[in-house]
């Protein structure tokens, strides 16, 4: 009966509802569980029941079922957190753990991890997040994963020291900056170059001031107005008018006979006639007799007018033809036809004609009428045949246009055409005599023989330099432009003081006598000046010479570059044996850099910048570091510190070279740099020999037969120049020689000592009861037997003994493969001390190497001359204060763990508290083809199922996996609203399947309630 049917569909919507109202509470009770997924009850009908009616199949439903109850993987909020073990997954995929109790791998979406007591990860339910361990990387390398994904257990608590491997250095060094410390070894070449060079030097100078000086008085210029050449001159004024000058000029030439190329009009003087004959060069320097310049005068005036003549008939001839050939018309007698107009071809008439037609209809006359224009004349009739013309009575203005005129109009044309182009030729005429001739007195060419001097030729010395020397003086002292103006020595003269002189009697040598006076004295302090350049020029050429002959000049024949033969370079302002050991006024510039051994200790390195004193744009420097943690070995396997204090600590010296403005970049770059290890293998200590005291008179004091010699020599090596040690110092020797004397030169007792080289020098007694030690120099010091008081020393008491000098053997080094030099180190607190004698064959392990950067390196590209390339930030020498741009070095002390930190790519990173970053392990995570079928374990963990498949463990961002964020958490994605709704629906569907049961029930009964 389908009342029943009803009723049991009923219970199947009661059912399914009540299962779909738990999902909904599940969500509700799970809004704040991290990481937590929403359900979602899928429903489905039950199976219809067919009956028939009608012929046709009808269905009624039996009721509803739920299908499924499917988790919704939508991406939940993010919330950050202070924890730094938090993470979420910004996208697709799980994060893998292993089950505390059942070790099998779960999955799960929530971050919430922690570090047990063990160290491990895990989440709250004890279950313990994969991942891969990462390696611990050498310097300059990357750490990568290594093996399969196991548990993530945080137990690196202490990072292990890294020993420094490359240490980088910037700094600007100023350009301006004076050199602070001379070299010895400098200053030793250049002391013995000096010697050598300034006698030649002196004799040079000397032999250069008798070369360009006349040392002898009657060899002196001399300009003495009692010689007097001309008892009187008057200068030429010739008129501004170029014409007439230049015919002045012209007669001059062909009078005089004067080559025409040697004449100007500034030049020319006039002279008395019983100054006469002039020479040749007289008049070649523009002088000529009154009588010459009034015979000159006249005949030029005559040339000048002639050409105006002749000017004025051409501009004549160029304005008016004359009567033939007029402009024309002409008309064959008794004809009536119209003629053309035929023009002179004479510019001026020519165009009188036109302008006078287009006056004729002004202003409405055709601009276009010019003399290339065929004028007409019209006629009152033309034959029959003939073209036909304008009437003339009746001209328009299109037919003048046309240049149409009348008879009368054309004669009256010629007229006033005439008129205008011989007063046009008149004024061209005037104009042209005008132009070449003065017609006014005041323009005419004068000679006033008012302005008298007497003048006098400069009789010069015959030498160049000296000439050279007074003519320049002479173009500065009246500030003559030599590129307008040329003056020879030979054009000299000198007038008596007082007389006015021009510009352009300036400008053709001439001068008064306290001017010559003062020009010669310039001319020969001057020469004198040259004279000392070119001895200094000597004096340096032999300098240059003999300082290289000091190194053996081994420039050439060794091939290295002058700054490796120079001693040790800046090197030598280092000394170990000193507290200070380099003194703060020597050197310009000091960078201290911290680098760690492998043991972590810190060692503090410092590099000194010094401007070289003898190279333009070059810096010294050398790397330092205290010499009592040096715990390098010589060649006698002795610490540095215990037998080579000097040098103990140093560890590399070099020069930069810095580039110029000439240079290919601009300047203050770095161009090249060199560098030198200092080698081990062949440092050894300085020494003294034994010393032998003796006394002139036969017997020797005590005191001087205990004498101990101490201190070290530190004179300078010298260059080997042959062998297979040439190009590197090796021990020198010199011989010392002490002697008591009585009076050291102001009445106190002392002692003598003399090296050698013949220095000598003294150090008196203090007091009689100091036994010493009395320091004299190099390093080296006497001491006597302090048991024996007061001292008492016997007149030629002498102690005789040879120093040696310490070796400092130097390394040329090549760039390693990046392009930096390397230096090797060993500290005291190094691995090195654990070697004690007998020491292996060859020297004891250097443990650790260091690359240099200055912010270049050397580009090994395979050509001859590879070049160095500069990082952005670099090594400079521009003129601001020495500063440091940058320094850093990749060494570490030894750190303990003080955080953790976890990046996108799942890195889980230690942060310690040296400052260094050390990856510990990859998380990985998990996607699932079909993350619906995965299986719910509670404690917010799925497993696999045959419906989710295997799922694919991948690196974060990879495979389809998204990315982790650390310190945040991933919250529900259940929406409060969505299920608030959910549940209301749900609600009035279980209501309305209730109410169908009790209608139902209702209609039951109604059936029961029949029989009755």
């Amino acid at each position: 009966m389908a009342i029943s049917s009803a009723m049991y569909a009923a219970v199947t919507g009661l059912q399914a509802l009540g299962t779909g109202m738990q999902t909904i509470s599940n969500n509700i009770a799970n809004v704040n569980t991290v990481g937590f997924k929403a359900g979602r009850t899928n429903y489905e009908d039950l199976i219809s029941q067919n009956y028939y009616s009608s012929g046709r199949i009808n269905q009624r439903g039996c009721g509803v079922k739920v299908s499924s109850i499917q988790s919704m993987f939508t991406q939940g909020a993010f919330m950050t957190s202070a924890q730094d073990t938090d993470m979420a997954i910004a996208g697709e995929g799980f994060f893998a753990v292993r089950h505390a109790i059942t070790n099998e791998i779960m999955y799960t979406r929530a971050g919430n991890f922690t570090l047990n007591k063990d160290g491990y990860m895990e989440d709250p339910s004890g279950s313990i997040l994969q991942g891969w361990q990462m390696s611990i990387p050498k310097p300059g390398q990357a750490a990568v994963k290594i093996g399969a994904p196991t548990d993530i257990k945080i137990t690196v608590l202490n990072a292990p020291p890294v020993e420094t491997s490359q240490a980088k250095v910037v700094v600007n060094l100023n350009a301006d900056d004076k050199p602070a410390f001379t070299y010895e070894q400098y200053e030793m070449a250049a002391k013995y170059a000096d010697e050598m060079a300034r006698p030649l030097a002196e004799a040079a100078a000397s032999a250069a001031a008798n070369a360009i000086y006349p040392l002898d008085s009657s060899a002196q210029p001399t300009a003495e107005l009692g010689a007097v050449v001309f008892s009187s001159v008057q200068s030429v004024v010739l008129p501004g008018n170029t014409a007439y000058s230049e015919a002045f000029i012209d007669q001059f030439s062909a009078q005089l006979g004067v080559p025409r190329s040697l004449l100007n009009a500034d030049l020319f003087k006039v002279v008395p006639d019983s100054d006469g004959p002039l020479t040749s060069g007289d008049h070649q320097r523009g002088y000529m007799t009154q009588t010459e310049y009034d015979s000159i005068l006249p005949a030029a005036r005559a040339d000048a007018e002639a050409a105006a003549a002749a000017a004025g008939a051409a501009a004549s001839a160029a304005t008016y033809p004359g009567a033939n050939p007029q402009p024309s018309a002409p008309l064959v007698p008794g004809s009536t036809v119209s003629r053309s107009v035929i023009l002179t071809n004479y510019s001026a008439f020519d165009q009188a004609f036109v302008n006078e037609f287009k006056a004729l209809n002004s202003p409405a006359a055709n601009g276009a009428i010019s003399t290339s224009t065929s004028f007409r004349i019209a006629y009152a009739a033309d034959p029959a045949g003939t073209p036909p013309t304008p009437d003339p009575a009746a001209l328009t203005v299109a037919d003048r246009n046309e240049g149409w005129m009348t008879s009368a109009e054309f004669t009256a044309l010629c007229a006033a055409a005439t008129t205008v182009a011989q007063t046009a030729a008149a004024d061209a005429a005037l104009a042209a005599r005008n132009a070449v001739y003065p017609t006014t007195a005041a323009d005419q060419p004068v000679a006033d023989l008012s302005g008298s001097y007497s003048v006098t030729g400069v009789d010069f010395t015959n030498n160049q330099t000296y000439d050279d020397a007074f003519i320049a003086e002479f173009y500065n002292r009246f500030n003559l432009d030599p590129d307008t103006v040329t003056i020879t020595k030979s054009m000299f003269r000198v007038l008596s003081d007082g007389t006015k002189i021009s510009e352009a009697d300036r400008a053709r040598g001439y001068m008064t006598q306290t001017e010559f006076n003062s020009i010669a004295l310039v001319a020969k302090s001057e020469s004198i000046a040259l004279a000392r350049a070119e001895g200094q020029n000597v004096r340096s050429e032999v300098y240059d010479a003999e300082y290289k002959i000091y190194y053996g000049n081994l420039l050439s024949e060794l091939g290295y570059s002058l700054w490796m033969l120079e001693g040790n370079g800046y090197a030598d302002a280092w000394d170990a044996s000193r507290d200070t050991y380099i003194d703060p006024e020597n050197y310009t510039h000091m960078e201290s850099l911290v680098i760690y051994d492998s043991l972590g200790s810190e060692h503090t390195l410092n590099i000194y910048y010094q401007k070289n004193p003898h190279m333009a744009n070059i810096w010294d420097y050398i790397i330092t570091c205290d010499p009592q943690e040096d715990a390098r070995k010589d060649a006698s396997y002795n610490l540095l510190f215990e037998g080579n204090a000097t040098f103990s600590g140093l560890i590399q010296k070099g020069k930069i070279t810095f580039t110029s403005d000439g240079d290919d970049r601009h300047g203050g770059v770095v161009k090249d740099i060199e560098a030198q290890n200092l080698d081990l293998s062949r440092t050894l200590k300085s020494m003294v020999s034994a010393a032998t005291a003796s006394n002139v008179n036969g017997s020797i004091s005590t005191h001087f037969q205990n004498a101990t010699i101490g201190g070290y020599y530190t004179g300078s090596p010298e260059l080997v120049t042959t062998g297979d040690n040439a190009g590197l110092y090796a021990s020198s020797a010199r011989a010392y020689e002490i002697t008591y004397v009585a009076d050291v030169g102001d009445g106190t007792e002392g002692f003598r000592w003399t090296d050698s080289t013949g220095y000598t020098s003294t150090v008196p007694i203090s007091d009689a009861n100091y036994s010493g030690p009395y320091n004299f120099g190099s390093g080296l010091s006497i001491t006597f037997d302090p048991n024996s008081k007061p001292m008492k020393f016997k007149d030629g008491d002498t102690l005789t003994f040879t120093a040696h000098s310490e070796q400092m053997a130097w390394t040329n080094l090549e760039t390693n493969l990046a392009g930096y030099f390397d230096f090797d180190v060993a500290f005291v607190q190094s691995a090195s001390m654990a070697l004690h004698p007998p020491y292996p064959e060859g020297m004891p392990t250097i443990i650790q190497n260091v690359a240099f950067d200055m912010g270049a390196r050397r580009n090994k590209d395979g050509s001859d001359d590879p070049k160095w390339i500069l990082d952005e930030l670099s090594t400079t020498q521009y003129a601001s204060k020495s500063s440091t741009v940058f320094n850093s070095q990749d060494g570490y002390p030894a750190g303990s763990l003080q955080r953790i930190s976890i990046g996108e790519d799942g890195v889980v990173t230690g942060v310690y508290t040296n400052g260094r970053q050390q990856a510990l392990y990859q998380i990985g995570l998990t996607r699932f083809l079909n993350p619906w079928g995965l299986t719910k374990q509670g404690d917010n963990l799925f497993s696999e199922s045959r419906y989710s498949g295997a799922g694919a463990l991948n690196e974060p961002g990879y495979g389809g996996t998204g990315t982790i964020l650390g310190n945040f958490l991933e919250q529900s994605n259940v929406d409060l609203s969505e299920e608030i709704v959910n549940m209301i629906v749900t609600q009035r569907g279980f209501q309305a399947n209730s109410k169908t049961v009790t209608t139902t029930d209702t209609m039951m009964a109604e059936v029961i309630e029949m029989k009755r």
